[in-house]
Order: structure tokens, then sequence, then C-alpha cells
């Protein structure tokens, strides 16, 4: 399969970007989306359309000292996703508790879109450097 990515990876270029962001919001959403992340990266890929990850490989942070600033961010990624995730399946087990609490429960709901819109948000924060 790598493989066979590696090869035909341009061909990415007849996929709609609307696809494109749906799959990369799917990604985001895995309960582990890091072997994903380094898939896109290994098979070039994220060339193609986040850029952005494969260049961290070759960055250096030089506050942190970092060696390898791409797993560093990769870890955090998926570090917070799954503090967000925990959160999600508390608040779920709590109502459950409850399940007279539509209020909560669709507020909960509401959670897992919100989850993707605060990812795509800190995605748009400038670096600290």
């Amino acid at each position: 399969l790598v493989d066979a990515v590696k090869r035909m990876h341009d061909r990415l270029e007849i996929v709609s970007a609307e696809r494109v962001r749906a799959e990369l919001d799917k990604l985001m959403v895995a309960e582990r989306p890091g072997p994903g992340l380094w898939f896109l990266v290994d098979t070039g890929l994220a060339n193609e359309f986040l850029p952005e990850l494969p260049n961290l490989a070759v960055e250096q942070d030089p506050i942190h000292r970092h060696k390898d600033v791409l797993a560093h961010t990769i870890a955090v990624v998926e570090k917070n996703l799954k503090l967000i995730d925990q959160a999600i399946s508390e608040s779920k087990a709590a109502l459950s508790a409850d399940p007279a609490s539509t209020f909560f429960a669709g507020r909960l709901n509401h959670a897992y879109g919100t989850k993707l819109d605060l990812l795509r948000s800190a995605a748009t924060l400038p670096s600290r450097t």
C-alpha cells in the first residue's frame, strides 16, 4: 500500500479540496491520528495538501531544543485529542446516569463538532518562535 501511494500520490490532484478536507477531518477525530499523520508524511501525500507537516521534520525548536519537531508535534496533537475525547467520554458517562437531561445530551453531541472546529482554529495560530 505504501509503495502504491508513493508512486501515485500525484493523482491526488483529481480529488476535490472538499474531499481532501473531509478525509483529513476523519483522520483528526480518529482515536489515534498519529499513525495516519505519519503515513501522510512517509508517503509524500502531505506534500500535496499539508506541506507544513513534513516541513517540521527539518525544523529545530530553539527554545525547547526538540531534536524532532515533527515527532513532537504529532505526539502533542495525539495527547490533546486524547484529552478532548476523554472529556467527552466522561461527560457521556455522567449523562447516561440521567437520560432525562436532554439539554446536556444535546450539548455533548455538539461537542463532537466543536472538537473539529477547535482543531481548525488551533491550526491557524501563529507559531511562537
